[in-house]
């Protein structure tokens, strides 16, 4: 009986269960680039979200001066201290017997700059904003492209 030679299989070096520096470095530079993209983008996200912040409380803010005035005949000494938030200041520009305007201005890094009113007619206006940022005397802007609240 023949017998077969029983011989080992050479191997050639194993590789090891790591990565490549080369491997590495070009994952890193895809999460570097998809963040160059996503940072900006998601930061507008949250801009818009508080901007959405100013718009509610000054329509909430002009129903309470129509219901004042309803009551006492004037907008003299409306209910500006009911007009909160955290990232505006509230203020009326100038109230008279028959007019108004509520302004909404940016207080905290995220909003500074914006600056949104509404006046006893309904009309909304974005009197300022950042650079960057259009501004409008028939709406509140919402977003960089101009679309309008």
């Amino acid at each position: 009986m023949d017998r077969a030679i029983l011989r080992t299989p050479v191997r050639s070096p194993a590789r090891s269960g790591g990565f490549t520096l080369i491997e590495l470095m070009i994952a890193v530079a895809i999460v570097g680039i998809l963040t160059m993209v996503a940072l900006p983008a998601y930061k507008d996200y949250v801009k818009r979200g508080k901007l959405t912040e100013a718009f509610n409380q000054l329509s909430a803010c002009s129903v309470s001066y129509g219901q004042y005035y309803q009551d006492s005949r004037t907008y003299v000494s409306g209910p500006i201290a009911s007009c909160v938030s955290q990232n505006f200041t509230y203020s009326v520009s100038s109230p008279s017997a028959t007019d108004y305007t509520l302004l909404a201005t940016g207080s905290t890094s995220v909003v500074t700059g914006f600056t949104f009113s509404i006046n006893s007619q309904g009309t909304r206006a974005t009197t300022a904003a950042p650079s960057g940022w259009p501004t409008s005397t028939t709406c509140w802007v919402s977003s960089r492209s101009g679309s309008c609240q």
